[in-house]
């Protein structure tokens, strides 16, 4: 879902959003098995390929931007600010799937709430 809105009273402000919802990935168990005498060795489901699932993200991004014309000409000058994870979701996106000690241990996590200050200059 993405949207804008001119903030008024604050001439040439506006403000956007994104809202993205990603469904959860599916995954599954793997054993690895190995013969040493043979050097032979797979990789093999452990259970329902696909039985599980990550949770559901939700995410929220953010952008402000201000733009002034400058005098006497068709120039402007622009200020922005992104703010990407406003409300700093902190989620696994994957985990370890193969059998063992680290079995279902997040491997993989949502990026923290980052900002961007930016200047653009349109002639």
């Amino acid at each position: 879902m993405l949207g804008w809105v001119r903030l008024p009273g604050l001439g040439g402000t506006v403000a956007g959003g994104v809202f993205r919802r990603h469904n959860g990935q599916r995954w599954h168990r793997i054993a690895f098995i190995e013969d040493t005498s043979t050097r032979w060795s797979a990789l093999v489901p452990a259970e329902e390929p696909f039985s599980r699932i990550t949770p559901t993200l939700n995410l929220f991004d953010l952008r402000v931007d201000k733009t002034l014309l400058l005098r006497g000409s068709s120039r402007s000058l622009g200020l922005y600010l992104d703010t990407m994870n406003v409300l700093n979701v902190g989620q696994a996106r994957s985990y370890i799937n193969s059998s063992g000690p680290y079995f279902g241990l997040p491997n993989a996590w949502t990026d923290p709430r980052t900002m961007r200050l930016g200047l653009r200059y349109t002639y």
